[in-house]
Formats: C-alpha cells, structure tokens, sequence
C-alpha cells in the first residue's frame, strides 16, 4: 500500500495511502450525515402560510410542507442532553473503533476516496 492518491489541499499535492483515503472518506461520510440528522432533529418553529389546510388533516402534516425558522435557542435541558450525549458517542466512536473500521474495510478491499 504505497502513496497512491492525490490529495490537493491549498495547491501543494500531497500522496495519501488507500488507508488513510479510506479514513478521511469514512470521515466526510459520517460528518454529513450528522449534520443532516442534526438539521433533521432541531426544533423549528413553522411560519404558518397563508394557504390553509384540508379539513381533517392531523395537526403534525397541517404545515409539513410550508417554511420553517430553526429553535436552536430554546432547546430544553433533555434535548441538551441527549445532543451533548451523542456528540459523546460520536466522538468515542471515531477515537476508539475508527482505526479498526478502516482497517476492516480496507482489509475486504473497499478503498473509498470521496475527499
């Protein structure tokens, strides 16, 4: 496993190994789809529209479709800390099986270089 991929950061070209492109992938994968989950679950605050409606529709899909205004402010002390919980795990995860996990997927030969 020699130094096989170009990695461009800020014009000077750096060559990484399958591992470390794998890592570095794994990396962006798993900070953008905590950044969607984290935009998925924060309380919003829906700035009602000016089209009502159907008779009979629950109150949950009234306005699922209409925009929206992030709550980040009032997040109560459960959400506090369950959001400062999963940043726990999330970050034990990568430091203490990250490295294992890589070299699990490069060892069945996935080599991802999505960076």
């Amino acid at each position: 496993m020699g130094f096989v991929h170009a990695l461009n950061n800020h014009g000077s070209c750096v060559y990484i190994s399958d591992w470390d492109a794998t890592a570095l992938s794994l990396l962006w994968i798993g900070f953008f789809v905590g950044l969607v989950v984290t935009a998925a679950i924060a309380p919003k605050t829906v700035i009602k529209t000016f089209i009502l409606p159907l008779p009979g529709t629950p109150p949950g899909l009234a306005y699922a479709g209409g925009p929206a205004r992030a709550n980040v402010v009032s997040f109560s002390w459960n959400r506090k800390a369950i959001f400062a919980g999963s940043l726990l795990v999330g970050w034990a995860l990568i430091w203490l099986a990250g490295a294992a996990m890589v070299d699990l997927a490069v060892s069945h030969g996935l080599v991802l270089t999505y960076f």
